[in-house]
């Protein structure tokens, strides 16, 4: 299970940590005003597209030679959202309300510790 309080200790404005698999997805973590905000068939929508970015940007990975792709970073005007490659067709995503400044090396550092001790 993903560090839930590991990923709230670096910024209190965590908004889900969820597991996605090959098939579905896990929450790990999901505050009330994100989970009342979303239906149940928003967020099979959103696990689908995540799945199809994650889909395409391991074939991308596979053609560059900068090293292992650590995470996807999408920014929205008040979201940001990390995608962490965990094995073909598996991540964990995690997202925060967004603030100025942002703590990306940190939250990175979280999910490598993570999945270091896996």
């Amino acid at each position: 299970m993903p560090p839930v309080d590991a990923f709230r200790e670096v910024d209190a404005a965590l908004r889900t940590v969820v597991t996605l698999g090959k098939t579905t997805w896990d929450t790990a973590y999901m505050r009330d005003d994100v989970a009342n905000a979303y239906s149940e068939a928003d967020l099979d929508a959103a696990y689908r597209e995540l799945m199809a970015t994650q889909t395409s940007s391991d074939d991308f990975n596979r053609l560059i030679e900068f090293g292992d792709l650590e995470a996807q970073i999408y920014l929205f005007e008040e979201l940001v959202a990390f995608q962490f490659p965990t094995a073909r067709y598996e991540s964990i995503y995690v997202s925060y309300d967004r603030a100025e400044p942002f703590p990306f090396f940190a939250i990175t550092d979280v999910a490598r510790a993570h999945l270091d001790a896996e």
